[in-house]
């Protein structure tokens, strides 16, 4: 005698819950890898997960990065995650005990409108978490937003390098919601700016063609932001441009000293009215590793030059400069920024 499939059987009942199952069959849109991860994170669907895992297949998340790494997974169109009549989304993880989880919800274009929730394993292997915004936000929970992007950090606050996550079966039930639509950008600037005329031996040019600019700088890393980074030509002159702006980082390719400069110079055309420009030593701690200049007076109809005292941005090292940003503080989200001729000069 051989038998097999002897179960016992009931009918599914719809009751409008979904669960992320990362299986072939799975219709929830989930998304992995890409441009998804973030800060030294890299998630890919597995075809091999641990004992333990509830399907053929589970996303794997390799952390090997910055402490807050991780994978924006979902994205929803005219429903939200969590809502005042379901608050809670569970999710089955692969982890040792005691590694903290976050679960961060947010708001399709508008990524300063979020709620995070923190979660620790309290066993080794496949457990599952319970994400109650009611218990657990780390910040006032505000449901004037649209949660409808979901993003998961395994080991937040944590730098450790090439753990290996497990997650799959994320549940929740989720409620009608119109999705945010970001205004549309102001109209690309038909001129460019006036021809800097500082010396090139008294000048280090971060983005200008008017002079030999430092190699290999990223102008759009990926820290998680939803900005859309780009460029543009203007009578063969080349802008760098950020539409969706809320904030953008700029990486160069090496620690700069700049504390022989006297200024920083910039370009700008933009309709955020409350621009910051930020430099940024990443080694550096408290408020010796970043400080923002506000520039005041842009306009989205004109270019507005801006010249900043590099002594403005004391007490960060002047000597170990390897990042900037640019943040918009209002509008909070929907901003476009063109900008030119960003170097420093003396």
């Amino acid at each position: 005698l051989y038998f097999d499939n002897l179960y016992f059987y009931k009918e599914a009942v719809n009751d409008g819950s979904v669960t992320v199952t990362f299986e072939s069959s799975d219709t929830s849109g989930f998304l992995l890898g890409g441009t998804n991860d973030f800060d030294g994170a890299f998630s890919s669907i597995s075809t091999t997960p641990p004992i333990g895992a509830s399907g053929l297949q589970a996303a794997k998340v390799v952390k090997n990065g910055a402490t807050w790494a991780g994978t924006t997974f979902l994205k929803l169109t005219n429903q939200e995650i969590i809502s005042p009549n379901s608050q809670a989304v569970t999710m089955k993880v692969y982890a040792p005990a005691g590694i903290p989880v976050r679960l961060k919800l947010e708001q399709d274009g508008d990524r300063k409108k979020y709620v995070e929730m923190d979660v620790t394993t309290k066993t080794d292997g496949w457990s599952t978490l319970t994400f109650d915004a009611t218990k657990f936000a780390t910040a006032p929970l505000d449901h004037s937003f649209v949660f409808n992007v979901a993003t998961v950090i395994f080991n937040n606050g944590i730098q450790p390098s090439g753990e290996t996550y497990y997650f799959d079966d994320v549940h929740f039930t989720p409620s009608a919601a119109v999705t945010y639509v970001a205004p549309t950008p102001i109209a690309a600037p038909t001129t460019s700016p006036s021809v800097p005329r500082s010396a090139v031996g008294n000048v280090k040019s971060i983005y200008s063609d008017a002079y030999t600019s430092i190699a290999d700088t990223d102008f759009r890393p990926n820290w998680g932001q939803p900005t859309a980074a780009g460029e543009i030509t203007v009578a063969g002159n080349n802008i760098r441009s950020y539409t969706n702006l809320s904030y953008e980082g700029i990486q160069l390719s090496a620690s700069n000293d700049v504390s022989s400069f006297t200024n920083l110079h910039v370009d700008v055309f933009t309709d955020c009215t409350n621009l910051e420009l930020r430099l940024i030593n990443s080694a550096g701690l408290g408020a010796a590793k970043e400080k923002a200049f506000p520039i005041t007076g842009a306009t989205k109809t004109a270019w507005k030059s801006i010249d900043i005292p590099v002594s403005s941005f004391a007490p960060v090292d002047l000597t170990k400069i390897d990042q900037m940003s640019f943040t918009c503080q209002a509008p909070t989200s929907g901003a476009t920024l063109y900008f030119d001729n960003l170097y420093f000069w003396k």
